[in-house]
């Protein structure tokens, strides 16, 4: 799972709110990823449903790379 800036406590307490802008700015839904958005992809991930997904690297992104 490759991700983009998560928003976590650690995060909002070392990054400034203009560095959460411009991070932000560079995504579709202009906010961080929640980390339970990154754990829903885990649980897809590990479930029956995706049994025939392998040897991929899934962007749990905010749209980063759609717009890049």
């Amino acid at each position: 799972i490759a991700t983009r800036p998560v928003a976590t406590k650690e995060e909002r307490e070392t990054l400034n709110e203009e560095h959460h802008a411009e991070l932000a700015s560079g995504q579709i839904f202009k906010r961080a990823i929640r980390p339970e958005e990154i754990a829903d992809t885990v649980v897809f991930l590990c479930s029956a449903r995706a049994r025939m997904i392998t040897g991929i690297t899934v962007p749990v992104d905010g749209g980063h790379n759609a717009i890049r």
